[in-house]
């Protein structure tokens, strides 16, 4: 295995368990991320949206298809593993 691509975000850390234990370079990428309620439990779509759709993220997060992009050309891969990761299932839809 080449590299995975992981989208993240400020308010979400990749688990070190999980760059240590796939064996293989990490590549990272701007991503979307939900807001929650006082809970943390409780997606707040409305507050969700609005977060992610500043001219800055909206910016960053074409940067992050157009990477996505071309790292699929580039390596081929035979797997595409999406966690709840909207940018990587929106650039699927697309091949």
């Amino acid at each position: 295995m080449g590299e995975v691509l992981v989208g993240k975000s400020s308010n979400r850390e990749i688990p070190a368990f999980f760059v240590e234990k796939i064996g293989t370079k990490v590549r990272t990428f701007a991503s979307p991320n939900f807001c929650y309620g006082k809970d943390h439990k409780k997606v707040k779509l409305t507050k969700s949206i609005l977060f992610n759709i500043t001219v800055r993220k909206l910016r960053e997060y074409k940067k992050s298809v157009n990477l996505i992009h071309r790292r699929i050309e580039k390596t081929g891969p035979d797997v595409v593993i999406n966690f709840y990761e909207i940018l990587a299932g929106l650039m699927m839809s697309s091949f």
